[in-house]
């Protein structure tokens, strides 16, 4: 499936997406039905990490997407793998990341840039 380019969108801010997985490209569908505007980020887009052993991986979330009350950042995993201790760290960066992006927006009247 990631070999595959989809496209067709219409709340994508890019006309054609890459999928990991059938759950992503299902989730891409509920997205295009229920939010405003979504996406896939780019590597490098928001410069979270997190502790992986000794290491600071980059931590990518899949999908951004953004409704007339909220912006989500969106992780579709199995049942099964919610407790991975890998799942569970980029949980919290990605939580940490959010709080603070929103927090700011607020000072900001808005506007994170």
């Amino acid at each position: 499936m990631a070999k595959c380019l989809f496209g067709g969108f219409q709340r994508c801010l890019y006309t054609v997406q890459k999928f990991q997985s059938d759950a992503e490209l299902k989730l891409s569908a509920i997205l295009e039905r229920e939010a405003t505007k979504w996406f896939k980020p780019a590597k490098g887009q928001f410069q979270i990490y997190h502790k992986s052993g000794a290491d600071y991986p980059e931590y990518q979330p899949d999908f951004v997407a953004e409704t007339d009350a909220t912006i989500y950042m969106l992780e579709p995993k199995r049942h099964d793998e919610m407790m991975d201790d890998e799942v569970v760290a980029k949980k919290d960066v990605a939580v940490k990341w959010c709080k603070q992006a929103g927090e700011y927006a607020k000072e900001n009247h808005g506007s994170i840039c």
